[in-house]
């Protein structure tokens, strides 16, 4: 049943409560509610205090928040809803639900002369929001803790946005361009043991090259993104020691801890989406191919992959990775997404999930596309378009490209 002004003889109204640290309450003196710097204007029962507890209409204060009130009288359950979160509290129950999963209140959902009341911190916490409590001019502060701001939404409310979509397998499209922003750290000058390798003067073009092309192929493949590059080269020589987070299968890499240095002077943190750090080698040290070591909720701020570069080659076609190199940065790139699988609680596409898994028998590795390898696996990967077990698409659906390293970086970094 809706919750709309038809009940309004009803004597039930709703009402919140959020646990203040001190304070004694006088009736006749008012109770203020602001929302991100806005003040809430009551439209019937204004805030009051019972007990150190500030008791705060739920209509007024979650309708001004964009979220949607159903009240069901037969279950006493009250529903509050907005861009993919639900909220549900039950009367009498210290335990309520977002988005399925379990909360627990510090006070039980409870009437008390006919309003029902509940903590407001634990229910608006549970969705990203912060609460705070000035003395002074007697307000409720309710702030967006980890804002993204760009989207006027919180972390939380972007995460359960993207899932909504995945989950719903609903594609509609973003209405706004999201940007990635892309390091490619390279290393023209390396030593390994004894032996120097140095980039020719064809082989740092081909950087500029494979990075073009990442941009262009990816940008076709999903057309709401801006694959922003940034291309440094790292002219210093390199020493690779042969240590264990420096190898893949006795063959060198560049690890992360091996140049956090150069990171740290570019002010990568925060700042961009993703590191590639290219570098030119070749038997019996080079690895081929290339290597992801962090994904996109990784706690440095970005994701970090690499790759050894390959053979300089003239690129027909820039919206298509007709060079091999640019699908290994591709590959690697994809790799770091993974991290949305555990991020929205979804099921989420294994990269290599081609080559061998029952789950994709549609897909068959490198052989349908031989000009472009698994292009077409990693296109339907990025439009969330993969057959799963023959029922239901999954991938990269478009509200999770909101969900960039630095958007996530930040809004974690906002909280402390």
């Amino acid at each position: 049943m809706r919750f709309t002004k038809k009940l309004a003889v009803v004597p039930l109204v709703f009402a919140l409560v959020f646990t203040l640290v001190q304070g004694v309450a006088f009736a006749n003196e008012p109770i203020f509610v602001t929302v991100d710097g806005q003040q809430i204007t009551f439209t019937d029962q204004g805030p009051v205090i019972v007990e150190n507890r500030t008791l705060v209409p739920i209509r007024d204060v979650f309708e001004f928040m964009g979220f949607e009130v159903d009240w069901q009288r037969s279950t006493q359950r009250a529903t509050l809803t907005r861009d993919g979160i639900v909220i549900a509290i039950t009367i009498g129950s210290a335990v309520f639900t977002v988005n399925g999963t379990s909360h627990v209140l510090d006070v039980p959902a409870q009437i008390i002369g006919g309003r029902t009341l509940l903590p407001l911190r634990a229910v608006l916490e549970s969705v990203g929001y912060e609460l705070d409590w000035d003395r002074n001019t007697r307000t409720v502060i309710i702030t967006f803790g980890d804002a993204t701001g760009q989207y006027g939404s919180t972390l939380q409310e972007l995460i359960n946005q993207a899932a909504s979509q995945a989950r719903n397998q609903d594609r509609t499209s973003l209405n706004e361009q999201v940007e990635w922003r892309m390091l490619w750290l390279v290393y023209p000058n390396v030593r390994v043991e004894t032996t120097t390798f140095q980039m020719t003067t064809a082989q740092r073009q081909y950087v500029h090259d494979v990075a073009e092309n990442f941009r262009q192929a990816v940008e076709s493949a999903v057309p709401y993104i801006t694959i922003h590059n940034s291309i440094v080269f790292i002219e210093e020589l390199l020493a690779i020691p042969r240590t264990r987070e420096n190898m893949i299968s006795d063959r060198s890499i560049i690890s992360q801890q091996l140049i956090q240095q150069d990171l740290d002077r570019l002010l990568v943190q925060g700042n961009y989406d993703n590191v590639f750090a290219v570098s030119r080698m070749e038997d019996p040290f080079v690895f081929h191919g290339g290597f992801a070591a962090s994904t996109i909720t990784a706690a440095a701020g970005f994701s970090y992959t690499g790759f050894n570069l390959g053979w300089p080659v003239t690129i027909p076609d820039m919206e298509r990775p007709t060079s091999q190199t640019t699908r290994v940065a591709i590959h690697e790139w994809l790799h770091t997404l993974e991290g949305f699988g555990h991020l929205l609680g979804i099921y989420f596409p294994a990269l290599h999930g081609y080559l061998d898994l029952p789950q994709y028998a549609n897909y068959e590795p490198f052989t349908y596309c031989p000009e472009l390898g698994n292009w077409p696996w990693y296109q339907d990967f990025l439009q969330g378009r993969i057959l799963y077990s023959g029922t239901y698409m999954i991938g990269m659906y478009p509200k999770m490209w909101r969900l960039t390293p630095r958007v996530i970086y930040h809004a974690r970094h906002e909280r402390e």
